[in-house]
């Protein structure tokens, strides 16, 4: 009797187990589904995008456009790591020798940004390589630059790494291998020019943009072109933010002067740079034109 009883709870305990293991093994196959068909649906959210690059050479400097397209019918939202919304790597087409890196250099806000995007809204970005500012010898010959986007989430989705990236091809037919050892920051004569300048307080955006002060106390003065009768700004050290305000400005259009001054309440970084970023935002309230510079390093 007390065999048939050692048997039975034997039979009992093989039965259960393998029970177990057929419901491990449904849910292990339920969760991988359900993996699939996230991944499935975030693929074809990306269909619904449209991404187009291209290069514009103009005279001493390369101009990248990127273009961003939403077609989808739902509204998504579009995830960054930081500060950085895209990236430009260009290289030498037939050595690949890096020639210029947008992010090399630069700092970012490390906080998370997010677009919220509706079908048929686009996201652009604008980048310029001033080739004779370049601490390298640029050679005349063919590059090829690639240009993508930084984002890495898709509604919440990770996105595949350059989800969204297109590289382009085009010639230089004048470098700086002939410069005459002409530096960045020297004026015709070979005299150094302003340091600001230098660095590049002028683009299509802004021109003769001034910075005074120190310490958390700054006067920003300049000309800005705009379209949207308001100029953005924030101010970051790479971790935190401590100004994200705006200003109005009196013309709805065109180059005007602007000048306003930031107060810094917070205690300053012991070592580090505090970064300015002067930008302007699309009707979907996305920044579509931006303009870094540098407020003060502290070492």
């Amino acid at each position: 009797m007390r065999r048939w009883l050692f048997v039975l709870l034997i039979i009992s305990f093989a039965v259960g187990l393998v029970a177990c293991n057929g419901e491990a093994a449904g849910d292990s196959e339920e969760s991988e589904n359900e993996g699939n068909e996230s991944n499935n649906e975030t693929g074809d959210l990306v269909d619904s995008f449209s991404f187009d690059g291209e290069s514009q050479v103009e005279d001493e400097r390369v101009v990248f456009n990127m273009t961003l397209t939403y077609e989808g019918d739902e509204p998504v939202e579009l995830t960054f790591p930081s500060g950085q919304k895209f990236d430009v790597n260009v290289t030498q087409a037939d050595t690949e020798k890096s020639a210029y890196r947008y992010s090399a250099d630069r700092s970012f806000t490390q906080a998370i940004q997010t677009e919220n995007l509706e079908s048929g809204d686009t996201l652009e970005y604008k980048d310029t390589w001033e080739i004779s500012e370049s601490s390298n010898t640029v050679e005349s010959g063919k590059y090829q630059a690639e240009l993508w986007l930084t984002a890495n989430q898709l509604n919440g989705e990770e996105l595949s790494e350059r989800a969204f990236s297109k590289t382009v091809e085009f010639e230089l037919t004048n470098g700086t291998e002939d410069a005459d050892d002409h530096q960045p920051g020297e004026d015709g004569d070979g005299e150094k020019g302003n340091d600001e300048e230098a660095s590049g307080a002028s683009s299509d955006f802004i021109h003769n943009l001034e910075i005074e002060g120190s310490d958390g106390s700054y006067t920003i003065s300049g000309e800005v072109n705009s379209t949207t009768q308001k100029l953005n700004y924030y101010v970051e050290d790479g971790h935190y933010v401590y100004k994200d305000e705006s200003l109005s400005l009196d013309d709805e259009s065109g180059w005007q002067s602007f000048e306003f001054n930031v107060e810094i309440e917070e205690d300053m970084p012991d070592y580090g740079t505090l970064t300015l970023y002067l930008f302007e935002e699309n009707e979907s309230g996305s920044p579509k034109r931006e303009h870094v510079a540098t407020l003060e390093t502290f070492e």
